[in-house]
């Protein structure tokens, strides 16, 4: 097999694609929770979509991240390494999520920092999500759960815990919810 043949949009780091090329990646049904998905994250107040190379394995990936009042808080209080002093945790916050458009499977990942975790209500949440949050990898005090979403209940599970994050993070920054 040629090299030529195994580049996709979603892995030619030297050419940015635009979200048809990457939705053209999927089968009809996996499109409409692409869709649905990125739809369901750009329409929480104050995240905002783009689409940014983030290096192997994730490759070009759809990234959330707050503005106004969820920018101001995601950066670090102070200069030099991210303190983890704040009580919400907003300092360690990177990205809100994550659309991860591997065309072997479509992921979301929702960093998550101790606080936030336990503002979960774990026991209302499906055993998939559940083990996604408890096996997930930390890195510097946040969690990474990564979620295959292969279906549009997959993904309404896993967008449930983005809602909740997003409902967290307005609290701490005391914005109305």
């Amino acid at each position: 097999m040629a090299l030529s043949e195994l580049r996709t949009a979603w892995n030619d780091k030297f050419s940015r694609p635009d979200a048809q090329a990457l939705r053209l990646l999927y089968a009809k049904p996996v499109q409409t929770v692409l869709d649905e998905a990125r739809a369901a994250l750009t329409e929480l107040p104050g995240i905002q979509e783009s689409l940014d190379w983030q290096g192997v394995p994730w490759r070009w990936t759809f990234v959330y991240r707050g503005t106004g009042d969820l920018a101001e808080h995601a950066l670090p209080l102070v200069s030099g390494p991210t303190p983890i002093a704040t009580p919400s945790g907003l300092g360690l916050l990177r990205a809100f999520a994550y659309v991860i458009p591997d065309p072997s499977r479509l992921q979301i990942c929702v960093p998550l920092t101790g606080p936030q975790i336990e503002a979960m209500p774990m026991k209302r949440m499906k055993k998939p999500v559940r083990d996604g949050i408890a096996h997930a990898r930390s890195v510097a005090g946040v969690w990474w759960p990564t979620w295959d979403v292969s279906s549009q209940g997959a993904a309404e599970e896993v967008l449930e815990v983005a809602a909740r994050k997003h409902k967290f993070l307005l609290t701490a920054a005391g914005v109305q919810a």
